[in-house]
């Protein structure tokens, strides 16, 4: 049986479910750390990724990134960022690298947490979304109908064309060939 693991809403868990049986709770599989420089009284999870074993959790509220162990809920890594502009918004995970969207721009860093690049993008509101598509490359929804298209350096390639149906994008999902665009007021849109 496989585990799902989600963050708590109303507390600093992360809460473990039994995939294969829907609403099934196993467990708290790791209670999260206030950060003691942070003014808030706990983690809030902006998102989540796993990847080989690890899930990768943004922690915005304490503006902090975290490795853990899929299968302890140990903490094995963390990243603080140092400035309120670089609150973790959202993030995408790749076999290589974590990219992290804040309003100061994107930074890769490697699966160890270790800050490998920093881009400079436009994103002047504190939300958005950012995933990696087809070919490596980044993609960033500002929260709206404009979705950015970048390479994995963080160089502008283009902006997917806006899309009457595409009014208000708050999230971003890829399958590996093509982009899916979450619009809050009407169904998703595909972009390859």
């Amino acid at each position: 049986s496989g585990t799902f693991l989600t963050a708590s809403v109303n507390s600093s868990e992360v809460l473990r479910y039994r995939s294969d049986l829907p609403g099934r709770f196993v467990g708290v599989a790791a209670q999260l750390q206030q950060n003691a420089s942070a003014p808030q009284n706990r983690p809030t999870i902006s998102d989540g990724k796993l990847i080989n074993g690890n899930l990768f959790l943004a922690d915005r509220a304490n503006s902090q990134l975290l490795k853990l162990s899929e299968a302890s809920g140990e903490v094995l890594a963390s990243y603080t960022f140092s400035t309120y502009n670089s609150q973790p918004i959202d993030i995408a995970v790749n076999s290589q690298y974590v990219y992290v969207l804040s309003q100061s721009g994107v930074k890769r860093l490697n699966h160890d947490l270790v800050i490998d690049a920093n881009f400079s993008i436009n994103l002047p509101l504190s939300n958005g979304a950012i995933e990696i598509g087809p070919n490596g490359d980044l993609f960033v929804a500002q929260y709206g109908g404009i979705i950015r298209r970048y390479n994995a350096s963080g160089q502008s390639l283009t902006s997917l064309a806006p899309t009457p149906d595409l009014t208000t994008a708050v999230d971003l999902a890829s399958n590996g060939s093509a982009i899916f665009a979450v619009n809050l007021n009407s169904a998703s849109s595909t972009y390859s």
